[in-house]
């Protein structure tokens, strides 16, 4: 059986803190190359069942478990099919990068407004992608993001590099914020990564919170032992 492996002093840092007061612990960890497969469709990603157990096993131990993601809550529902396992139901979602939040345990909270400039960006977008004409490039609307996706040209390096330049005039005309990611070009009202978004939650007064935010997790996620 796999377990999980420190790969940084803060990590070692966090298990060890963990182990000892697991109450006090916060696991946040990103979906799409965490607990999914990074995929050439957005749409046909997954949460890994072994991704599942291991964090049906951590919600029953740990102060709190979460994820948190530039998607739109209710695609991660979807993807994830959080409404049908019962065991994730402590299990919070941050969603549109903390700007969305869901847990199965509470009831839904009101929908959220796409932003003014994420709006305006995105028929601009389009037509940048429709005279960029190369097969396999397109848009993802994740609600309070856009995300341009190279992943599935046929080199999507140099799709993504010829883009960069046009997506990033798109997002300053719009006063957006452009985050290049792994072979997608994400648009956003804001600034605010998945790691600040954490951050509250370790300093409340009370208790005291070890927090670890996890991004990059092996192709198979490890089980906790």
């Amino acid at each position: 059986m796999q377990t999980w492996q420190a790969m940084t002093p803060h990590s070692a840092a966090f298990f060890e803190a963990a182990a000892a007061h697991p109450e006090r612990a916060l696991l946040a960890l990103d979906f799409d190359g965490t607990l999914a497969a990074i995929v050439p469709d957005p749409e046909d990603s997954r949460l890994h069942e072994a991704s599942a157990a291991a964090l049906g096993r951590l919600c029953g131990v740990l102060g709190a478990v979460a994820i948190i993601t530039g998607r739109a809550v209710g695609t991660v529902r979807r993807l994830a099919r959080l409404d049908e396992r019962p065991e994730l139901a402590s299990l919070i979602v941050l969603g549109a990068y903390g700007a969305e939040r869901y847990s199965p345990a509470e009831a839904d909270g009101p929908a959220r407004e796409t932003p003014e400039g994420i709006a305006a960006a995105r028929p601009e977008l389009e037509a940048l992608i429709a005279e960029f004409g190369v097969a396999g490039v397109g848009l993802e609307d994740k609600g309070a993001a856009l995300g341009v996706h190279t992943r599935r040209a046929a080199d999507p390096t140099a799709a993504f590099e010829a883009l960069r330049p046009g997506v990033g005039e798109i997002a300053a005309r719009h006063g957006l914020v452009l985050e290049p990611g792994r072979n997608v070009l994400e648009v956003r009202a804001s600034a605010v990564t998945k790691g600040k978004r954490s951050g509250p939650w370790s300093r409340r007064p009370a208790p005291r919170w070890s927090r670890c935010a996890a991004t990059t997790w092996a192709t198979s996620p490890p089980s906790p032992s």
